[in-house]
């Protein structure tokens, strides 16, 4: 018996769907203020990379002018300050 066929059966409508896939649940990441934090350069790994910020060598977990370094990728670095989440990406 099909899906169709067992829906009929049972005279079950078909759910809508409500949810948009596109759009996450988790708390947005908001853009720090150039002034608060500079990245200067990030060298990546899978296992153990580290960020220069504001002239200092950093990794995940370490805090920095009350922020704490979350995540760090190829590209960008995720601070949290407790509150708030602030994404920094390489300037080129």
């Amino acid at each position: 018996m099909s899906t169709a066929d067992m829906m009929r059966a049972q005279k079950l409508e078909p759910l809508a769907i409500s949810r948009n896939i596109f759009v996450s649940k988790a708390k947005p990441v908001v853009r720090a203020k150039k002034v608060d934090l500079k990245l200067d350069g990030i060298t990546y790994n899978s296992k153990s990379s580290t960020a220069i910020v504001n002239g200092e060598v950093v990794r995940i977990g370490s805090v920095i002018d009350d922020y704490t370094v979350k995540d760090i990728r190829p590209d960008s670095v995720v601070f949290d300050d407790g509150i708030d989440e602030y994404i920094i990406g390489v300037e080129r």
